[in-house]
């Protein structure tokens, strides 16, 4: 992301020209998609398949960044998006209950995996590619603290390391509450009532600077951020 522009960008809708013509087959696709595939007797996970696909198509560009719409559920076909690709992961959701318990689902089953991971001695330096964005924010400060709060709370019971005697602390895995640039705390992208019709389809208007900008630009901002401190690796961010 430049501040001048000039940059171009590649959409791959998930549904193209063949589907339009024949929505029939659109469901069949889908259900294919999310089981794995078979190879001269060998077995290849959706993750790979993922891998693979993605690998495809950038390898005639060279792409600074590479986002994907993963489906926003907690289902087997979203968990490639989540893991299986080590890029950093965007946890789109609302200050509300339900995508706190949704959350405490997901990361209650991650834990699952850090603790296998950590015992089989491999790397778990994939939790610190999770991070929260609060959409739809409200301008009441006091929903913002207790977002924050719900999500150091999540963050210290099931990502991060819990404090033991044996550790060093800069062994471990722990953030404080108050410490902005730490996974827990949210991007944030204020609601906007210009968006709840947003259809740039149809209204080229809606892809303007001046138009996404009074919403979208603290939420770049930290984008921007977020693909600096993970632009070490040479692979690109999802």
């Amino acid at each position: 992301m430049t501040q001048g522009g000039g940059g171009r960008v590649d959409v791959l809708p998930a549904l193209g020209r063949r589907s339009n013509d024949q929505p029939e087959n659109i469901l069949p696709k889908l259900s294919r998609a999310m089981i794995e595939d078979v190879v001269d007797g060998r077995s290849i996970s959706v993750a790979a398949q993922i891998s693979r696909m993605l690998s495809r198509i950038t390898a005639s560009e060279q792409y600074d960044v590479v986002f994907i719409d993963s489906r926003a559920c907690l289902s087997e076909l979203a968990a490639p998006a989540v893991l299986g690709l080590g890029a950093t992961v965007l946890l789109f959701g609302t200050a509300q209950k339900q995508t706190i318990e949704g959350y405490r689902a997901l990361f209650a089953s991650l834990q699952l995996l850090a603790q296998r991971d950590t015992a089989a001695g491999r790397d778990t330096d994939w939790r610190m590619l999770l991070k929260p964005v609060y959409a739809k924010a409200s301008l009441g400060a006091s929903v913002s603290e207790r977002l924050v709060d719900d999500m150091y709370e999540l963050y210290s019971a099931h990502i991060y390391d819990a404090e033991t005697d044996g550790a060093q602390e800069t062994e471990l895995l722990r953030f404080a509450r108050s410490d902005e640039s730490a996974p827990h705390w949210p991007l944030i992208v204020p609601f906007s009532p210009n968006f709840v019709d947003f259809d740039p389809s149809r209204d080229a208007d809606q892809l303007t600077q001046k138009f996404y900008e009074q919403a979208y630009r603290e939420f770049l901002s930290g984008l921007d951020a977020v693909i600096s401190s993970s632009a070490s690796t040479s692979e690109p961010n999802a």
